[in-house]
C-alpha cells in the first residue's frame, strides 16, 4: 500500500507532453523499488479528457520502478536508463485510448537511432505486457512471469548492444486486446511518436532513424504498423523493418480463429480461451455469449486465462477439450460470426524495405510466401529467408535468424538500405547459436539460450523464481 500511495502521488504530478515537444521535468528519481502489475499500478490509469490530446502525446513518464532484467539477471551491461511512458493512442474503433511503452537507453547510446521492438505476448491479460515483464519484479508473480517475454528481452539486448535506443510498446493495450492488429499497429506508431518526443528525459536526437523488429505476433504487428502508417502516421518515417513468423493472415480474425480452434485438445489448447477473452476485451456481446454458454463447472476455469501469461495458460489448458466446456459445439463459430474487427489495409506493399524470415515447416508458410510474392509483384523491397531445419519450432526460428536480422538492421541504421527488389534464400540451422550472437550474453544467459535452442523441456530453471519469491514474500500475497 505504501508503494501504491507513493506511485499515485508521483503519477498525478506528471504533466501531459505533446508529441511534438516534451518539456523538461525536474526531480526524476534514480532509485529502484519493486514494480507491481499494471492492474495494481496507478501509473497506467487512463486520465480524463483523453480526446483533447493528439495521438502520441506523452501523458506521464517515469523511470522504471525496478531494474530491467532477463531471467532475473539485471541488464545494466546494455541498459543505462530505462523509462516508461503512458501515451495517447487509438483503438480498433478509432477511439482515444492509452497504452504504455518502455524506452531503453544503452551506454554510449547513438541517440540518432531508434528501434521499435514489438513483442509477442499472446495473452488477454493487461498485466502480460513488456513494460512489466521486462522488470526484475515480474519474477515474483509466477502466473505472470513469462519465459517467452524473457527470451524476447534477449533480442532487445542484442539491439541495445548496437547502441540504438529501443522503444518497446505495450501494443495489446491495457485490456489485453489480443489479437487486434488495428489497436496494436496504432500503439506502435504512437509509441514511436512518443519516443521521438521524449528528448527532455531520454535525450533522443531530433530526427532519429527509425526501424521496426518483431517476430510471430510481434511480426504481424510490425507488418500492420507499416500498412497503417501512410494514413495514420505519415509523420512517422520508417527506414526499414525486420519481421518473421507471421504474414498478412494475422490481420484477419478468421485466420487467427482457425489457428486457435485446430489446437483444441492438444498442447496449445490454451490459445482458445486466450483468443476468446482477448475478443471479449474488444467486441461488445462476446462476454455475454460466454456467460450464456459456458458450462457452470468450467466458468472460473475459462476466466483463469485472463489473469495469466502465455506459459501459465499453456500449463493450465494443455490437452484440454476447451470446446467441450461450452454447451454448444458450434459456440466458437457463433463467436466468429459476431466479430467484425476492422483490418489494417495491407493490399499495398510496404514503402519501407523488409527483412522477412519464416520457418519452412509451418502450416502457414505457404500463405506467408504468397504474401511476400504479392508484395514483391507490387514493387516492394524484401529479403525473404526460409529456415529449413526440421528440428526446431516456430519460436526457435526467432533466434536462428536473429543474427541475420541484426546485420540487416545494421545497414538500415547506418543509412545503407538494400537494393530495390526482392530476393529469396534458405538456411539450415545446425543446432548451435551463432558464436558472435551468443557472445553478446553472459555465461548464464548463453546457457539459457542453448537450452532453448536445444528444445529442452522446462528450459527455464525455476529455482531462479523460487529464490526471487522467497526473498520477496511481501509481494506474493497479491493474488497473482
Amino acid at each position: 500500500m505504501v508503494l501504491l500511495a507513493a506511485c499515485l502521488a508521483a503519477c498525478l504530478a506528471l504533466r501531459p507532453v505533446s508529441a511534438s515537444a516534451a518539456p523538461a521535468e525536474a526531480g526524476m528519481a534514480d532509485n529502484r523499488t519493486e514494480a507491481v502489475p499494471p492492474s495494481q499500478d496507478p501509473f497506467y490509469r487512463e486520465p480524463d479528457g483523453l480526446d483533447g490530446f493528439r495521438p502520441g502525446t506523452i501523458l506521464r513518464h517515469r523511470r522504471t520502478p525496478d531494474a530491467i532484467a532477463v531471467f532475473q539477471e539485471t541488464a545494466e551491461r546494455y541498459v543505462e536508463e530505462s523509462w516508461q511512458m503512458l501515451y495517447r493512442t487509438t483503438d480498433h474503433r478509432g477511439r482515444a485510448t492509452v497504452t504504455a511503452a518502455t524506452v531503453l537507453v544503452p551506454p554510449r547510446a547513438d541517440r540518432s537511432k531508434l528501434l521499435s521492438f514489438q513483442v509477442s505476448a499472446d495473452s488477454p491479460s493487461g498485466d502480460c505486457v513488456p513494460s512489466f515483464g521486462f522488470q526484475r519484479s515480474s519474477g515474483a508473480y509466477p502466473r505472470l512471469y513469462s519465459e517467452t517475454m524473457q527470451m524476447q528481452a534477449l533480442l532487445v539486448e542484442a539491439a541495445l548492444s548496437r547502441g540504438w535506443l529501443v522503444v518497446v510498446p505495450d501494443a495489446d493495450g491495457q485490456k489485453g486486446a489480443w489479437p487486434s492488429v488495428g489497436l496494436a499497429s496504432s500503439a506502435v506508431l504512437d509509441g514511436i511518436r512518443a519516443a521521438k518526443a521524449s528528448a527532455a528525459f531520454t535525450r533522443i536526437g531530433a530526427d532519429p532513424t527509425v526501424a521496426l523488429w518483431g517476430y510471430s505476433w510481434g511480426g504481424a504487428v510490425s507488418l500492420g504498423a507499416l500498412g497503417l502508417q501512410p494514413a495514420y502516421a505519415p509523420d512517422v518515417a520508417i527506414a526499414g523493418a525486420a519481421l518473421g513468423g507471421a504474414g498478412n493472415g494475422m490481420n484477419r480474425e478468421a485466420a487467427v480463429f482457425n489457428y486457435s480452434l485446430r489446437h483444441n485438445k492438444d498442447i496449445y489448447a490454451g490459445y482458445l480461451p486466450v483468443y476468446l477473452l482477448g475478443l471479449a476485451a474488444q467486441v461488445d456481446g462476446i462476454k455475454e455469449l460466454i456467460e450464456a454458454h459456458v458450462r457452470p463447472q468450467y466458468r472460473d476455469h475459462i476466466y483463469l486465462a485472463g489473469g495469466q501469461c502465455i506459459e501459465a495458460n499453456g500449463r493450465t489448458y494443455r490437452n484440454e477439450d476447451i470446446v467441450g466446456m461450452f454447451d454448444d459445439p458450434h459456440f466458437f463459430q457463433t463467436v466468429l460470426r459476431k466479430v467484425k474487427l476492422p483490418a489494417v489495409n495491407l493490399t499495398l506493399p510496404p514503402k519501407a524495405p523488409l527483412f522477412w524470415y519464416q520457418w519452412a515447416h509451418e502450416a502457414v508458410t505457404a500463405e506467408v510466401s504468397r504474401d511476400v510474392q504479392d508484395f514483391c509483384s507490387k514493387g516492394a523491397t524484401i529479403e525473404y529467408q526460409l529456415e529449413t531445419s526440421p528440428n526446431i519450432r516456430h519460436d526457435i526460428c526467432a533466434f536462428t535468424r536473429a543474427p541475420a536480422a541484426l546485420r540487416w538492421l545494421d545497414g538500415i541504421m547506418a543509412g545503407r538500405p538494400p537494393r530495390p527488389g526482392c530476393s529469396n534464400s534458405s538456411f539450415l540451422f545446425k543446432g548451435a547459436a551463432d558464436p558472435d550472437f551468443a557472445a553478446l550474453y553472459s555465461p548464464h544467459l548463453q546457457f539459457r539460450l542453448g537450452q532453448y535452442l536445444r528444445r529442452e523441456e522446462g528450459y527455464f530453471d525455476r529455482q531462479e523464481l523460487q529464490a526471487v519469491n522467497s526473498s520477496r514474500t511481501s509481494m506474493t500475497g497479491t493474488g497473482h
